[in-house]
């Protein structure tokens, strides 16, 4: 009787033990699309999802250019069937340089002026806005520009109110304000000065043979609630005299410089998103300087030893760092691994992962494999990387 329970007990324990096995097996399965694309070589390389889920490439079936493969449970439960487009190589320029960059967005409120009512009087115009307000729309109607701010301010009436909403400091204010007519200016003010600019630093990520480049590997967000922010356009630079505010723990550092507007200009900006700015090269001399890298998937991507790409006191060199952990998600993210500087040299110099350092290149087994992106403020050698297939 004894051994009778003994051994429906171990057989119950089993039971379960497989039971916790199978629901592990498919419902924690890291995320990986249906469809994934991979060069020829990549595709030898594409062995496993992580130590414990690998891939069985011994079902390949289908014809030159497109394969399946099952991602199994230690080698053996299969739980995922996916499909590889299979592709050429794919070369990049890597950058790593820094840049300096200037969008035009949302308008700012940099101060208050006296509007002329009649020759002999003025005003001040009786509001709430302060310095550094992002305006969001008037009446209503979004405002990206100053030309788009001015056509809803023209188009009212003097002595009429208008509603203004404005981003401060991520809170959504709005405000009535009544328009006067500025005789000296011969138009309708509201006693603004406001600027669409906005300027910072960045990193170079890549260029391409079309002259297409990526930078940043984040997006430029204008206000503090950390969206991406609409832009109308802008330029990146050649920037002089990099200097460098070592970080340390709880303290952000960040490459300081400056860039020339009217003589240094290395490209225009076409597009913000959740992956960097995007846009065009203008210098055709600009290439010339850069090494080309073959862009390597997410999918083999390991975490281990890496390096990345950075220009510090003007000097382009590779950096090691660790790959500490991979991040697959459904959705597209800047977030992608967290790394970690192991440079002791590039240590000395940062402290780690600076401002200004973002869009990084970051290289594993001589392809590039992504771009530095965030840093963690209370520990500066650590921070978020993305995936470069995310920004192709």
């Amino acid at each position: 009787m004894f051994n009778k329970r003994k051994i429906s007990k171990i057989f119950l324990c089993i039971y379960f033990f497989i039971i916790l096995i199978l629901s592990f097996s498919f419902f924690c399965v890291p995320y990986i699309p249906d469809n994934i694309e991979l060069s020829f070589n990549e595709f030898n390389e594409f062995n496993s999802i992580n130590n414990i889920y690998k891939v069985d490439k011994n079902i390949v079936t289908a014809g030159s250019f497109r394969a399946d493969c099952d991602i199994k449970l230690f080698g053996i439960i299969k739980v995922k069937r996916i499909h590889v487009n299979l592709t050429q190589d794919k070369y990049v320029y890597a950058g790593g340089m820094p840049i300096g960059i200037e969008v035009k967005g949302n308008v700012k409120v940099i101060s208050k002026e006296k509007i002329l009512t009649s020759f002999n009087s003025y005003v001040i115009c009786k509001n709430n806005l302060q310095t550094g307000d992002l305006i969001l729309s008037v009446n209503n109607i979004s405002v990206f520009s100053i030309s788009e701010y001015e056509n809803v301010i023209q188009s009212v009436n003097k002595n009429d109110f208008v509603e203004i909403k404005v981003d401060r400091n991520g809170k959504i204010i709005s405000e009535r304000i009544k328009v006067y007519y500025d005789v000296i200016k011969n138009k309708n003010s509201l006693g603004l000065i406001l600027n669409e600019s906005t300027t910072g630093i960045g990193t170079l990520t890549y260029m391409k043979d079309n002259k297409e480049f990526a930078a940043l590997g984040h997006p430029i967000s204008l206000s503090k609630r950390n969206e991406v922010s609409k832009i109308s356009g802008g330029n990146i630079y050649t920037i002089k005299k990099v200097s460098i505010n070592k970080a340390y723990n709880g303290v952000v550092g960040r490459f300081s410089g400056d860039f020339l507007r009217d003589n240094e200009k290395l490209g225009k900006i076409n597009n913000n998103t959740v992956t960097g700015i995007y846009g065009e090269i203008l210098n055709d001399s600009l290439i010339k300087k850069l090494d080309k890298y073959q862009v390597g998937s997410s999918y083999i991507v390991k975490p281990g030893k890496a390096k990345i790409l950075s220009y510090i006191n003007g000097v382009s060199n590779l950096y090691d760092i660790e790959i500490i952990k991979k991040i697959n998600t459904k959705n597209i993210t800047n977030k992608c691994m967290v790394i970690r500087i192991t440079d002791k040299q590039l240590l000395n110099k940062t402290g780690g992962i600076i401002q200004g350092m973002s869009g990084s290149p970051i290289i594993q087994n001589n392809k590039i494999i992504g771009a530095v992106t965030h840093v963690f403020v209370n520990d500066p050698t650590k921070g978020y990387g993305v995936y470069i297939d995310y920004m192709i």
